[in-house]
């Protein structure tokens, strides 16, 4: 139980910088209005079930 901190700071940090990867490599195939798009319509969805 001791490790348990770094093990989520850990987990935190992969699954915050893997948003940013996947936005640079989105940036190469679509324009940077769509990616803010889908973005914003995402993070909608996820707000919404979490309402539930």
């Amino acid at each position: 139980m001791r490790h348990l901190p770094i093990i989520v700071f850990l987990g935190l940090g992969f699954v915050w910088g893997s948003n940013f990867i996947f936005m640079k490599w989105a940036a190469e195939a679509i324009d940077p209005g769509q990616i803010a798009f889908c973005g914003c319509c995402l993070g909608s969805c996820r707000s919404s079930f979490m309402r539930r």
